[in-house]
């Protein structure tokens, strides 16, 4: 019983060392990332597909809606991968009572962007802005129910800015909660 404690505690303690390493790299732009031309509308299908078994795990449908097109960016896959990986990953923990999550891929302004909704509890107004620094949570219990470690969202905000991007949140009763990462499109002749 003790072992198993331990176990899982050194397992969330190396969780949280890898994810603070990474913040601090990402956030102070200690790491050059290599680019190149991705296309949003191929790129994120994917990574839905991969969170396949989560959303069956968690009894939750997923909608997609993607552009009719491509959406191609200058971008790091890996890092993308993680960042909209993150925000699919915490809509299926925290929307978990909607039933629904929805993920749309679009163009508006000359900027693709990726939209993820959840329908579960909703964010206070209160928290919206502070809901990308490290370690902040919007109920401290969550840290124990969902095992996370408070950086996965200040990870996404800094990956996004190192592609010039932009992100936020909306969370409105009823409409549920979005979150929405905007990133430059590349024209290619």
């Amino acid at each position: 019983k003790y072992l198993g404690i331990v176990s899982s505690k050194a397992k969330q303690l190396e969780t949280l060392v890898k994810d603070l390493f990474d913040y601090t790299r990402y956030d102070k732009n200690k790491v050059k990332i290599k680019k190149e031309i991705l296309d949003l509308n191929l790129f994120v299908p994917q990574l839905v597909d991969e969170f396949y078994p989560s959303f069956m795990d968690h009894k939750l449908e997923c909608r997609t809606d993607f552009y009719e097109g491509a959406l191609n960016i200058e971008g790091n896959g890996e890092l993308l991968a993680r960042a909209i990986g993150n925000l699919i990953s915490n809509a299926i923990k925290y929307g978990v009572d909607g039933k629904l999550v929805e993920v749309h891929t679009g163009l508006k302004d000359k900027m693709a962007f990726v939209a993820i909704v959840n329908y579960g509890k909703i964010i206070p107004a209160e928290d919206l802005d502070k809901i990308f620094d490290k370690f902040y949570r919007v109920e401290n219990s969550r840290s124990l129910k969902t095992g996370g470690t408070g950086l996965g969202l200040a990870i996404t905000k800094s990956v996004v800015l190192m592609h010039h991007g932009a992100i936020r949140v909306d969370s409105v009763e009823g409409e549920g909660s979005t979150f929405m990462v905007r990133i430059p499109l590349i024209y290619i002749p």
